[in-house]
């Protein structure tokens, strides 16, 4: 008897879709019928297996359950969903190139003002004496500016901040300074003026609330900023003839472009780094201002054989206890004495003008808000502080700088 031919070439594509659409761990037998159902009665389990090995390259019980992987015909519409893919792909490439390329340009850019304010700030020596008088410094601190942030006056809060009332403050710290110095010339020898530059210059826009509250947007209060600063480091230079000005230039926590603070790379997504990049470049041909705006969130200055510290104070917190931010501030000066040892610390962030002699805390220059009513904050007039270093005494002369009208 002659055996039957199975035509298996001809119905295998469905023979294969019955195997692969059987469950994994099926029998031969149990798929045998739906063959047949196909090819014929003559379809046996070892012929099955036969044409399963021959067709698929592998036996017939792994192909139960396994994937379609039956290359099918192309469409016209798959041909333009390609071809579009593929020129999206080009035009990425494209663009990433582009960017990467804008992107070094941008880098170089950055690196040339860089190099006007990445250079350490050399040691301030004593300055010759003068008959009776004693070589000494004069440190300045301006920081919690605000720029932008407008305070309406209320019945709660007895304070208004405008763009233009800022701008003045700004220009009384810069003409107080001065003064200040030539006072305390009477009886020292002040040959240099340390102008530290704390950060929150400008309030950016890192709360939704502060976007309400801004008349210019952060780009914009930078540049606003830049050209007060600027100018009322002129000033003193032309209020004090002889007299050179250090700048060393601390980002706040207000500054940054990004929703949480960074330690590494915070001064690369920080507006005031930026602007004090552009300070430092403003001043690339005067020799009598050097600013200093490392990478750094701590900014060191050795004076007089001691060593200055500058920190905006954003990196301590305190639960209002009865010190408050005393006790804080002295733990974090123990940790930080550890990696290098200081003589004066100076901070800002807390809008609290408090000189613990070897601690200090600036004012701001916007006062009173709604944010420190909000949260129960000692409302303090808007000032910043000056202090005189003997090189023989040490810190001295300790004052407010007043910048309300």
């Amino acid at each position: 008897m002659t055996a039957t031919r199975i035509p298996w070439r001809e119905f295998w594509p469905q023979v294969r879709d019955v195997l692969r659409a059987a469950p994994r761990g099926s029998t031969v037998a149990s798929v045998l019928p739906a063959v047949r159902a196909i090819v014929g009665n003559g379809a046996t389990v070892d012929s099955l297996g036969d044409a399963c090995k021959y067709h698929e390259r592998v036996g017939v019980s792994a192909m139960f359950g396994a994937p379609d992987t039956t290359p099918r015909e192309t469409t016209l519409d798959d041909r333009r969903v390609a071809e579009r893919d593929r020129r999206q792909a080009n035009d990425t490439r494209h663009d990433l190139r582009r960017a990467l390329e804008h992107l070094d340009k941008l880098d170089a850019v950055v690196r040339e003002y860089e190099r006007f304010t990445e250079t350490p700030i050399a040691p301030i020596v004593p300055a010759r004496l003068h008959r009776g008088k004693r070589p000494a410094i004069a440190v300045a601190l301006l920081s919690d500016v605000h720029a932008e942030e407008r305070v309406d006056r209320t019945p709660a809060i007895d304070n208004e901040y405008t763009l233009a009332i800022a701008e003045r403050r700004v220009a009384r710290f810069f003409a107080a300074v001065p003064w200040l110095v030539r006072k305390e010339a009477r009886v020292f020898a002040i040959d240099t003026v340390i102008v530290w530059l704390g950060g929150d210059i400008i309030t950016g826009d890192i709360h939704d609330e502060l976007l309400e509250r801004a008349a210019v947007p952060p780009g914009e209060a930078t540049m606003i900023a830049r050209d007060w600063i600027v100018n009322g480091l002129r000033a003193m230079l032309d209020a004090l003839p002889g007299v050179r000005l250090v700048v060393p230039c601390s980002v706040g926590n207000h500054g940054r472009a990004t929703k949480s603070m960074r330690a590494a790379t915070g001064y690369g997504h920080s507006w005031e780094w930026l602007l004090y990049q552009m300070i430092g470049h403003a001043f690339r041909d005067e020799p009598r201002v050097e600013v200093h705006a490392s990478r750094d969130e701590m900014q060191y200055v050795t004076a007089l054989d001691a060593t200055l510290a500058f920190h905006h104070g954003h990196r301590m917190r305190y639960n209002g206890g009865i010190g408050g931010i005393t006790i804080p501030a002295i733990k974090a000066a123990h940790r930080w004495d550890a990696w290098r040892e200081v003589d004066y610390y100076h901070f800002g962030h807390f809008h609290t003008r408090l000189d613990l002699g070897q601690i200090a805390f600036n004012g701001s220059v916007i006062g009173p808000s709604p944010y420190g009513f909000a949260i129960g904050a000692r409302p303090e007039p808007p000032q910043q502080s000056f202090y005189v270093l003997d090189a023989k005494r040490g810190k001295t002369a300790a004052s407010p700088v007043w910048v309300a009208e």
